[in-house]
């Protein structure tokens, strides 16, 4: 039997998203910046948009974006901590006039302070869009896992 158990209950972490589509320029690293959470136990999310580890310990991080359709170029996604070094990271080279949906996941272990970002990157030749997707775009999250 699958049933759902809210997790907040036992496990610290935050899920953060964006709620509005975001231009991304072309052939230019581009920090998302966050605004709104899903969940935050501690505090994570702070000024700035960005995820703020408030206690050391090990963490599974992740993260997703979806690109707008373009036929053209290439689209990449990474998350740092504390700007470098990049912990993990995913691209997509395209197959036609298509949307791109990148997602990764790591574990890390965090100290206290420390600033976890997802940046992405698209050279589309023009602005291109990541699109705002309920539940899934884009989307920053971190949970202890200890």
């Amino acid at each position: 039997m699958l049933f759902y158990e809210d997790l907040s209950t036992y496990r610290r972490g935050v899920r953060a998203y964006l709620n509005a589509d975001l231009s991304i320029p072309n052939d230019t690293l581009t920090a998302i910046s966050f605004n709104q959470t899903r969940w935050d136990t501690d505090g994570f999310l702070v000024p700035g948009g960005t995820i703020g580890c408030p206690f050391d310990g090990t963490f599974l991080v992740g993260a997703s974006v979806s690109f707008a359709a373009n036929a053209t170029g290439y689209r990449f996604a990474q998350i740092t901590v504390n700007e470098a070094p990049v912990v993990a990271d995913s691209s997509g080279a395209l197959a036609g006039a298509n949307y791109v949906s990148l997602s990764m996941t790591t574990v890390l272990k965090l100290s206290a302070g420390q600033i976890v970002k997802l940046y992405v990157l698209q050279n589309s030749g023009e602005a291109l869009n990541i699109n705002s997707v309920a539940q899934f775009s884009p989307e920053l999250w971190m949970e202890t896992v200890n």
